[in-house]
């Protein structure tokens, strides 16, 4: 667990070589866990490893499917390679999950990047659409019934990486 906590921090201060090369040990150590997976990508994401990112989300996405971190690394190396139509679709996978708040500053980021300012707009207007339709629905589902990903995952992950004491 000490490594993971290690590369997460170097992350969170955007040391992300410190992050990429602790992060590729865990993850031959540790191929089934998608925090590993999650933070490699953004790794790669924020060294310009555009197709290593694309690699590692596939991983990610074969972990946990439609999981909310994963989908709003989606967005960014989408937004990153310039394909917004597909970056667009993805957004709104992100913005049907409960957790998409949490993820908002990072795509928003990843557009003002590539000086996508219209799509910033665009994307604040359909943002403030989607969480005024689950605020105001009281059919909308609760957040255990929205996830199509495992939700213990984020727990069975923690309990992977203190067993091995990474």
């Amino acid at each position: 667990m000490a490594l993971y906590e290690e590369a997460k921090t170097f992350s969170e201060i955007n040391d992300w070589e410190s992050a990429f090369h602790l992060t590729v040990k865990i993850a031959n150590k540790l191929p089934d866990v998608w925090q590993v997976w999650e933070l490699l990508c953004s790794a790669y994401l924020n060294l310009g490893e555009f197709d290593k990112a694309s690699n590692a989300l596939q991983t990610l996405f074969k972990i946990a499917p439609n999981h909310p971190q994963g989908l709003s690394n989606q967005v960014q190396l989408l937004v990153k390679l310039g394909r917004e139509d597909e970056a667009l679709t993805a957004l709104h996978q992100l913005l049907a999950t409960d957790d998409a708040t949490k993820y908002w500053k990072s795509v928003l980021s990843a557009c003002a990047y590539t000086h996508q300012h219209d799509l910033i707009i665009e994307w604040i207007n359909q943002f403030s659409k989607t969480t005024k339709t689950k605020d105001n629905d009281p059919h909308h589902s609760s957040l255990a019934e929205s996830r199509s990903y495992p939700p213990r995952q984020t727990q069975r992950g923690r309990e992977i990486l203190q067993k091995t004491g990474i």
